[in-house]
C-alpha cells in the first residue's frame, strides 16, 4: 500500500498540473504588478519629468517674458499719454460758434480781413464729429502764413483742406484773398446726440454774426 501511494506522488501528469498552476500564478503576479504597479509608476515618473523639463524651460525663458511684459508696459503707457493727448485736443464740446469766436480773434490777431466763416455739415463718426468750416479773409502774405501755422498750433486739434490763395495785384507787398477749408474736431460723448440740418442753419447764422461783432471791433 505505501508502495503504491508513492508511486502516485511521483506521478509526471501531476507533477505538470503542479507546475502550470504555479506558471499560471507567477503569470498571474507578474501581470498584476506590470499593469498595476509598474506601468502606472512608470507612466507618473514620465508626467513628473515631462512637467520638470517643462519647468525648467519656463525657468530659462523667463527673462525674455520679463522683456516681453516690460516693452508691453511700455506700449500701454505711450497709448495712455497719447489718449491724454488726445482727449485734450480733441475736447467733448461741440461748439460751432466757440469755434468760430476762436478762429476769428486768431485772424484779427494777425490783422486779418474775415469776410466769411461758414460752417459746413458737421460728419458724425461713433467716437468723434468732424466739424468742418469754409473761410475768405484778405491780408498781408506773412499775416496768411502766420495765421494758418497759428491754427494748426492751438489747443484744439484742427486740420487744414483746401487752399486757395490770389494775389489782388502783381505788388509783393500787396494784400493777398484766401479761401481755406479747414476741420476742428469733438469727441462724443453721448453716441445718440447728432446736429441736425436746423442746428446746422442756426450755427451758421450765430457764425455770420459773430464774423461781423469781431470786425466792428
Amino acid at each position: 500500500m505505501p508502495t503504491e501511494i508513492t508511486r502516485s506522488t511521483l506521478n509526471p501528469q501531476s507533477e505538470w498540473k503542479q507546475c502550470a498552476a504555479t506558471a499560471a500564478l507567477l503569470a498571474l503576479l507578474v501581470a498584476v504588478f506590470v499593469f498595476g504597479v509598474y506601468r502606472p509608476q512608470r507612466i507618473r515618473l514620465e508626467r513628473v519629468r515631462s512637467e520638470l523639463r517643462d519647468a525648467r524651460e519656463s525657468v530659462r525663458q523667463l527673462p525674455q517674458k520679463l522683456a516681453v511684459v516690460t516693452r508691453l508696459q511700455k506700449n500701454v503707457e505711450e497709448n495712455e499719454r497719447f489718449l491724454q493727448q488726445t482727449v485734450s485736443l480733441m475736447p467733448d464740446d461741440a461748439d460751432v460758434y466757440r469755434v468760430v469766436q476762436d478762429v476769428s480773434r486768431l485772424a484779427q490777431q494777425f490783422d486779418l480781413t474775415v469776410s466769411r466763416l461758414e460752417p459746413m455739415r458737421p460728419v458724425e463718426y461713433a467716437t468723434f464729429r468732424m466739424l468742418p468750416f469754409r473761410m475768405r479773409f484778405a491780408g498781408p502774405f506773412r499775416s496768411v502764413v502766420a495765421f494758418l501755422n497759428g491754427l494748426e498750433q492751438r489747443d484744439r486739434l484742427f486740420t487744414i483742406g483746401e487752399l486757395e490763395i490770389t494775389r489782388q495785384t502783381r505788388a509783393l507787398e500787396a494784400p493777398v484773398e484766401v479761401q481755406v477749408d479747414f476741420t476742428a474736431y469733438a469727441r462724443r460723448v453721448d453716441p445718440d446726440e447728432s446736429i441736425d440740418g436746423a442746428d446746422s442753419a442756426k450755427i451758421s447764422a450765430s457764425a455770420t454774426r459773430s464774423v461781423a461783432d469781431n470786425g466792428d471791433e
